[in-house]
């Protein structure tokens, strides 16, 4: 058997999750997020007038009842389904961005007409495109969040989020299937329109400023 295509796709994720700046769990995040830590716990020795233990501090930061406890260890099990189980099985029952993306722009030409391309720098196109895909994503994002607290139903599937027992950046992964998969159509949704506005308004594709993928 043939495991090429498996090994790609696992690599290909982990490296995702680890080295994209727009993952919430790269390691420029968790180095800062590290930073972050041991400077306070620093501060707060110092502040006291204790002496500086390293072992202390590291005793501090990996506590081991936050590391052996069920909920970090179930967190555990949410990273890896939905970094590597998540898009096999539901990736083909997500919107599609660049065809809602089209399909507005075709929407909008069969109202109005063919817009004339804009006489505008290109660097305006694109700075107005960021701005206007950075905040349909917070809408959706923001908008996800209002229903699922807001429905019954989808109060059901977000709530394992909220089940969580200790906090670590891996309770970031504790999100239902379910929940994930309406919440990446929303936001596919929420930013395609906007590109399609975007796009339209200038007369021609428009491209976001972006670092790595991700909008900047």
């Amino acid at each position: 058997m043939d495991f090429s295509a498996g090994i790609a796709f696992f690599f290909g994720q982990l490296g995702k999750l680890l080295l994209s700046l727009g993952s919430h769990f790269s390691l420029t995040s968790l180095a800062a997020a590290l930073a972050i830590g041991t400077a306070f716990f620093v501060w707060q020795r110092l502040k006291r007038g204790r002496r500086l233990r390293w072992k202390t501090i590291l005793r501090a930061l990996y506590p081991r009842r936050i590391l052996r406890s069920r909920s970090h260890q179930a967190d555990i099990g949410y990273l890896f389904f939905n970094v590597f189980v998540f898009g096999v099985v539901f990736g083909w029952a997500i919107l599609s961005y660049q065809s809602v993306s089209n399909g507005i722009i075709a929407a909008l030409v069969a109202l109005f007409g063919q817009p004339s391309p804009s006489s505008l720098p290109p660097y305006v196109g694109r700075a107005t495109i960021t701005l206007m895909l950075f905040l349909a994503y917070e809408l959706g994002y923001w908008f996800n969040h209002w229903l699922s607290h807001k429905v019954p139903l989808l109060w059901e599937f977000h709530k394992v989020h909220h089940t969580a027992q200790v906090l670590t950046p891996l309770t970031n992964f504790r999100v239902h299937p379910v929940y994930t998969w309406i919440f990446a159509n929303i936001l596919s949704l929420s930013a395609a329109i906007a590109n399609g506005f975007g796009n339209y308004l200038f007369g021609d594709t428009a491209y976001q400023y972006a670092l790595s993928d991700t909008n900047i």
